[in-house]
């Protein structure tokens, strides 16, 4: 799922994922973290067997411990060190805002890097509206399992879909539930919608099976 979130978004900016040598790199809290760290491993063996060529430049990984001031910080240390990175991996729904925040710091917006991670719908929409992200994963609390979430203009199939929208929140074209045992993968947009903004007004669905 984050691996391929991630290629969606170096697809949409003339990447070639497949024959490319992508460079990339993981940022989220810390190395104790059992989930996060299972959905690392689980993604550093897909991409060694699906992207041979790409190539991970800080294999420690970086980490800002859940503190939203640090990611910013530690957002901009990755884009010092890699001026030049392609991709961005932040499974950590603090780490993600703050890599954002840091990118936009750096004047590098959706055209110029991919990141992808997890985070809420309200910490990320401004990035979203800033053209800073392409796409992200949602999190659910109440199952304790990610939705991978796309603005208004890449909408996802609709098996097993359901709208990730609230209220207060942008209307995301679609989200899907991948349980954490579930492979890293997710299936790449089909369809285009003509919404150009992140944040209409809410609207919602029920799951479908």
């Amino acid at each position: 799922m984050l691996v391929d979130m991630g290629v969606d978004g170096l697809k949409q900016r003339g990447k070639d994922p497949d024959n490319d040598a992508i460079t990339y790199c993981w940022h989220y809290s810390q190395a104790t973290v059992t989930d996060q760290n299972s959905w690392h491993v689980a993604a550093e063996k897909y991409i060694s067997e699906t992207y041979p060529k790409w190539q991970n430049v800080h294999p420690d990984n970086y980490y800002s411990e859940q503190d939203a001031e640090k990611a910013i910080t530690i957002g901009e240390a990755v884009l010092d060190a890699y001026p030049d990175i392609d991709l961005i991996i932040c499974n950590d729904s603090t780490a993600l805002p703050g890599q954002l925040q840091a990118a936009e710091n750096k004047g590098y917006n959706e055209d110029t890097i991919t990141i992808t991670g997890f985070a809420s719908p309200n910490s990320v929409k401004q990035y979203c509206s800033n053209g800073t992200i392409y796409n992200w994963g949602l999190w659910d609390c109440g199952l304790r399992a990610p939705w991978a979430a796309t603005p208004p203009h890449t909408s996802l199939p609709a098996t097993r879909s359901r709208s990730a929208t609230r209220s207060t929140s942008p209307t995301w074209a679609s989200a899907r539930f991948f349980p954490t045992t579930a492979s890293p993968r997710v299936p790449r947009p089909r369809t285009r919608t003509t919404a150009s903004s992140c944040c209409p007004s809410a609207s919602s669905s029920p799951r479908t099976t």
